[in-house]
């Protein structure tokens, strides 16, 4: 189980103009915002971060899916 506070390291697989999508193993992803990513100062952050590179990060919050 994934709790707050945790550090993972995961793989990107898309990045979007307002963050980058992680999976972290075949049951967990994730949605890093572009606010919370170090990237500098440079307004193109997006030069930082490749479909496929790893990633390492903190879990801010974890919600689990509920079950209808």
């Amino acid at each position: 189980m994934i709790k707050q506070g945790q550090r993972l390291q995961g793989t990107i697989n898309n990045v979007a103009s307002f963050g980058v999508f992680v999976t972290l193993d075949d049951k967990h992803h994730g949605l890093i915002k572009r606010q919370e990513l170090d990237y500098g100062k440079n307004d193109d952050w997006q030069m930082y971060y490749d479909v496929g590179q790893m990633i390492d990060g903190v879990v801010l919050s974890a919600e689990t899916p509920q079950k209808n």
